[in-house]
């Protein structure tokens, strides 16, 4: 059975943007890339979050109010990252 990875739109525009002047975004593109070439191992799922975009949830001080109000609604929390946490060292 394969992981299930959701992927919300805006690291989707990374993927498709024409490559950034800005070193920051560039490197965001560049992960997107390289998290592209592994997804064969995913079930893959595009979720649109409409109250927050994914530079606010992946703060680490929200992602551990997120996932404390999950656990304590009694839900398991998914784990939140961006492309460059998903692939480590292998960017």
């Amino acid at each position: 059975m394969k992981k299930k990875i959701y992927i919300e739109t805006s690291v989707v525009s990374y993927y498709v943007a024409k490559l950034s002047k800005n070193i920051v975004i560039a490197g965001h593109q560049a992960s997107t890339v390289g998290m592209w070439k592994i997804l064969g191992s995913y079930d893959v799922f595009v979720s649109d979050i409409v109250t927050w975009n994914f530079k606010h949830i992946n703060n680490p001080f929200t992602k551990l109010m997120i996932r404390q109000i999950v656990k304590n609604s009694g839900y398991y929390c998914p784990e939140i990252c961006s492309p460059d946490e998903l692939l480590g060292d292998d960017v």
